[in-house]
Order: C-alpha cells, then sequence, then structure tokens
C-alpha cells in the first residue's frame, strides 16, 4: 500500500520500508541487490521496525570492513537525497536519484542493522 508523506513541501508519492540486519560485525551487508533508485532514503539505526541497534552501525559505499561511511547511533535518523542531475539513477519523476545497491551497512554488533525507508 503507498503512503504519502510530506517532507519538506514535496509530496513522495510511495514509501517502501527495507530492514537489513549484518551476522558478522567484520562483513558489511550490501542495502539493496537489486536497483532500487529513489529521490530520498532515510536511514533508521534499528535492527528491526521497533528494536534500537545494541551498537553502532555506518552506511558506507564500499564492501569493506571498517571503511569510512556516515556513523548512525542506536535508534537515530538520517536521510540522504540525491541532486538533479543522474547520480547513480533516475528518481521515478526521471530526474536523478540513489541506488540502493550502492550503500552497505557495516555493524559493531552482530545482527544489527538499519531500517530503510524508500521515499519515490
Amino acid at each position: 500500500m503507498a503512503v504519502g508523506l510530506i517532507i519538506g513541501a514535496a509530496l513522495a508519492a510511495s514509501i517502501n520500508e527495507r530492514i537489513v540486519t549484518a551476522s558478522d560485525p567484520a562483513v558489511p551487508v550490501r542495502l539493496s541487490t537489486n536497483e532500487c533508485v529513489a529521490k530520498t532514503f532515510v536511514f533508521i539505526g534499528n535492527k528491526s521496525a521497533r528494536v534500537a541497534n545494541t551498537g553502532t552501525v555506518w552506511i558506507q559505499t564500499s564492501s569493506t570492513n571498517d571503511a569510512p561511511g556516515i556513523k548512525l547511533l542506536s535508534g537515530q535518523t538520517i536521510s540522504l537525497t540525491g541532486g538533479t542531475g543522474s547520480l547513480t539513477g533516475r528518481g521515478a519523476d526521471g530526474t536523478g536519484g540513489l541506488d540502493l545497491r550502492q550503500f552497505w551497512v557495516d555493524v559493531e554488533m552482530a545482527n544489527d542493522g538499519v531500517v530503510v525507508l524508500v521515499l519515490q
């Protein structure tokens, strides 16, 4: 079911949710193996919809353990929005977007992860 969400002055046409956890802290997990292009991704530092992580996780653009990334504390929320050019894909409206395949989650504690809201 598609749900509308007001973000600033824009209306997101649909919201999808993904939950990705990593069982081994030494092995980052790709957030998607299939194309998933959207204008905005919201990352939540939870291992499930309502359960916060035990430790810190990082959202990174590399599959290498301990690579530089965006630090996401337990329960914290951050969002990434693509520009108007061609970043890694095209949003539903034909303008620039981000592809979830370019991101990995790296965890400190086994079975922590990230909830991703995909806003299209």
